[in-house]
């Protein structure tokens, strides 16, 4: 009887516990049920990360559970208990997609989900700001071009002069009083040495922004030791995507009576390859790209030169500043840069020069004395120059270590030049002329300067540790030839002249040869030492005959007026020393 008791009580426990065991397995079941899918976009290839997956349970739109889809567009919702739901998936960009989700015994997979892109149009955004003009950035002041306003056709020389600082004089551009003396184009010369040539043939329309410092010597960028040997710098910054494709301008005009001006500038920038020509020509007096094109051989070309010669330098004869009267130019200049492989950094430029300058002046002086005399003068002249001028700096970079730098120049110059006058004096009194003075000249001039430089520089694994040697020759010839005439006659009791007839010829010859070896080694942070073998020969040759014509019946050499010097000039230079520089205080 006991027995049947026991096994009756387990069956019943057997019957209770089963059905609970199973509604329990079921509960547990309906609460890890799972959904996912993978968010691609419409091309059905790539997919959409970072998607915003949202779930709703129906019929009261509460918010079940939240998440972002993976790097690879999955997404997997768990724990989600059996019912009504509302599945909803957003994309910046793209129309959200939603489904209803009936969950009971089994996960759901969507599988792939397309996203279809929102073509809704948006309405305009308008931001305002206050436009930053100055921003200072170390020892370098950079100024937004986009703050200034100028005309459609204006060059960036027009709107540098807009700049707060900048000022002109003399057709010289300086900054803060210091005069610049190099124009860079992202960080590059542009159209060689010419501050004036670089801004005036640049749009105004392709500066980004203009950057305003002192820039180091190149031996100082190579050492990484400021020596204080600077020079004013603006480097222009072009916009985005104004370095490539063509961009120019041409202008013209003409005047009554018979004058005219043209000219134009045309750009092609290729990444860094940048091609320029310029051209001008016009007979009102703009005489050139800049003052420095203009070369003449104005002056005698016999000079002295040498310590204590007290004549001008040979280059002097050759530069000739702004001229008097009505000048009649034609110019032409090529500007080539760009970067050969990754080895060659190489910059040239070729300028073209042809100025024809007419002068005329009288002058009428009254004095009151006695005989109140009167003085009358009036002279014309004439002067015909051309100029070629070429510039290249071709640099090769070995390896980061080592580069070598080949920098050379030469110019041309012919000049032609004519001149006549007539002044005499009149006695107002008695009517009478007094004096009466005649004088007529000309001079033929040509020459050429030749400079290059051979630099090769090595970087040692140590900080400032570097040697350089370079090697430089200059080469200087001039030729020329001329007459001097003049008539002088007297008007008193008893009539009388004079007679001055000469005729002159020159010539020069300059080499120097010369090499310089650098050795810098540092010193603490702010100090450095060097030394330094430098060693150069000269010769030099010039030589001026004057001729006397109106030493009739037998003229000759005019020994007192002319002069021949032959020397050679030696230079060996050995120092050592020692260099501070630190916050604009430099000590050597």
């Amino acid at each position: 009887m006991i027995y049947n008791n026991l096994t009756a009580k387990i069956m019943i426990k057997k019957i209770v516990l089963i059905p609970l065991m199973v509604l329990w397995g079921l509960a547990l079941q309906s609460q890890n049920l799972i959904i996912s899918g993978r968010i691609m976009e419409s091309d059905s290839v790539s997919s959409l990360p970072g998607a915003n997956v949202v779930l709703f349970s129906l019929p009261d739109s509460l918010l079940v559970k939240g998440i972002v889809s993976s790097s690879n567009g999955f997404f997997e919702l768990n724990n989600i208990k059996s019912g009504n739901y509302v599945l909803k998936i957003s994309y910046l960009g793209y129309q959200e997609w939603s489904r209803k989700v009936v969950i009971r015994e089994k996960p759901i997979n969507f599988g792939r989900i397309i996203m279809q892109p929102n073509a809704q149009m948006l309405e305009a955004v308008k931001i305002e700001a206050i436009q930053t003009r100055v921003k200072i950035k170390g020892d370098t002041t950079e100024v937004n071009a986009d703050a200034f306003k100028v005309n459609p056709d204006a060059s960036a020389e027009d709107l540098v002069k807009k700049m707060p600082g900048v000022t002109t004089s003399n057709g010289q551009l300086k900054v803060n009083g210091e005069e610049v003396k190099k124009v860079l184009v992202d960080g590059k010369e542009f159209f060689g040495e010419d501050p004036t040539a670089s801004l005036r043939n640049l749009p105004a329309e392709v500066v980004g922004s203009v950057q305003f410092y002192d820039k180091m010597s190149d031996q100082a960028e190579f050492t990484g030791f400021n020596d204080g040997d600077e020079q004013k710098t603006i480097n222009i910054l072009t916009k985005d995507g104004k370095n490539q494709g063509f961009f120019g301008n041409v202008y013209g005009g003409i005047g009554y009576p018979s004058v005219y001006n043209t000219g134009g500038a045309l750009n092609f920038f290729n990444g860094e390859q940048r091609i320029s020509i310029i051209g001008m020509s016009n007979n009102i007096n703009q005489q050139n790209f800049s003052i420095s094109d203009i070369m003449g051989l104005m002056s005698n070309a016999g000079v002295r030169p040498g310590p204590g010669g007290g004549g001008r330098s040979f280059v002097n004869n050759f530069f000739s500043g702004y001229q008097n009267g009505i000048t009649q130019t034609n110019a032409f200049g090529l500007n080539y840069m760009d970067i050969w492989g990754k080895k060659w950094d190489v910059n040239a430029s070729y300028f073209f020069n042809q100025t024809n300058n007419s002068n005329e002046n009288q002058i009428v002086r009254n004095y009151f004395s006695d005989i109140t005399p009167q003085y009358s003068e009036q002279s014309n002249s004439e002067t015909n120059n051309i100029n070629h001028r070429f510039n290249a700096r071709l640099q090769y970079k070995i390896n980061d270590k080592n580069k070598f730098t080949l920098t050379p120049r030469l110019t041309v110059q012919v000049n032609d030049y004519s001149a006549t006058s007539r002044s005499f004096s009149i006695n107002m009194l008695f009517a009478d002329t007094v004096n009466d003075l005649n004088i007529g000249s000309w001079q033929k001039n040509s020459g050429f300067t030749f400079d290059n430089d051979i630099l090769f520089q090595h970087k040692f694994a140590k900080k400032g540790r570097t040697i350089s040697l370079n090697f430089n020759t200059q080469l200087q010839q001039s030729n020329g030839e001329g007459a001097y005439q003049s008539i002088t006659k007297y008007f008193d009791s008893v009539s009388d002249s004079s007679l001055v007839n000469q005729d002159y010829t020159s010539n020069q010859n300059n080499s120097t040869w010369g090499g310089t070896l650098s050795y810098t080694e540092p010193f603490g942070k702010n100090s450095q030492l060097m030394a330094k073998l430098q060693t150069s020969v000269t010769n030099n040759f010039s030589e001026k005959l004057l001729f006397n014509l109106s030493d009739m019946p037998n003229p000759g050499m005019d020994s007192n007026l002319s002069n021949e010097l032959d020397y050679e000039y030696y230079r060996n230079i050995g120092a050592i020393g020692y260099r501070f520089y630190k916050k604009g205080l430099s000590v050597t």
